[in-house]
């Protein structure tokens, strides 16, 4: 079967690439397409088909990952759309486009969204996954198949939890990565020049920690907060600056945002 990935930007790329360092695919099975020439190269090294035109992919695909912006989607369709096979499986990891409105611009059934975040570049990624009825069982296992090799997938039975997919993991690695920034820079005010290993490694050393103990974070936190000691001191300035309303605002903001693209 043909794979056909639309868009070879930083999502569509790591899918690419994992698909090979698993040999889901063979290299040849795989069609990619984008406008830009230098980004093609660098996949044809691999044996992998590249084509500049999109009609050129859609016309070999029995399925395609719709990698693209948002906002590039209109046009795309109204390129394609006389060319697409109605028995496609159309795949897309397109924030804010629902079914519905795919179901309009392509004149397909057999859809699927799919959430992933950036740690997928390493296999330890969040990829929430939403499938329309019309997709088959055979189909099912296929892109099961696909984002497993990116990381933990969260089967979602109500699309509109995509949004919400969206908001929490899809953009939590920025929030953690902002949370980073301000430690680093604070380590930096004390005068520590190693400043983002020593920070880098404290969170990826917490974060395995919560991922392999046997304990909730509360817990985790909890044991690390003596009654009248540093780290006490610390939450407490948390909590007075509204620390878990803050984080609820920002992922709130951001699952507003989803449903509005």
């Amino acid at each position: 079967m043909k794979f056909g990935v639309i868009g070879t930007g930083v999502m569509g790329s790591i899918i690419i690439k994992k698909i090979l360092q698993t040999r889901i695919l063979r290299p040849n099975d795989i069609i990619v397409s984008d406008r830009n020439q230098h980004k093609l190269d660098q996949f044809k090294r691999y044996g992998i088909n590249t084509v500049l035109d999109n009609i050129d992919l859609v016309k070999q695909s029995k399925a395609i990952i719709l990698a693209i912006k948002p906002q590039s989607t209109k046009d795309l369709f109204d390129e394609i759309r006389r060319y697409i096979d109605k028995d496609i499986l159309l795949i897309s990891i397109m924030a804010g486009i629902d079914t519905k409105q795919l179901k309009k611009l392509a004149g397909l059934n057999k859809i699927v969204r799919v959430m992933p975040n950036t740690p997928s570049k390493i296999g330890e990624g969040v990829i929430g996954i939403y499938m329309t009825n019309s997709v088959s069982d055979k189909e099912k296992i296929f892109v099961s198949k696909i984002f497993e090799s990116l990381g933990t997938i969260i089967n979602i039975k109500k699309e509109d939890k995509i949004n919400a997919i969206t908001a929490l993991t899809g953009s939590g690695p920025a929030y953690l990565f902002a949370f980073t920034e301000s430690l680093i820079e604070t380590a930096k005010k004390f005068g520590f020049r190693n400043s983002n290993k020593m920070i880098i490694d404290m969170i990826y050393g917490s974060a395995k920690l919560m991922k392999e103990s046997e304990y909730s974070p509360d817990i985790l936190r909890a044991m690390v907060t003596s009654k009248g000691g540093t780290t006490e001191a610390a939450i407490k300035s948390l909590e007075q600056d509204r620390f878990n309303e803050i984080i609820d605002n920002a992922v709130t903001k951001a699952y507003n945002r989803s449903k509005k693209i």
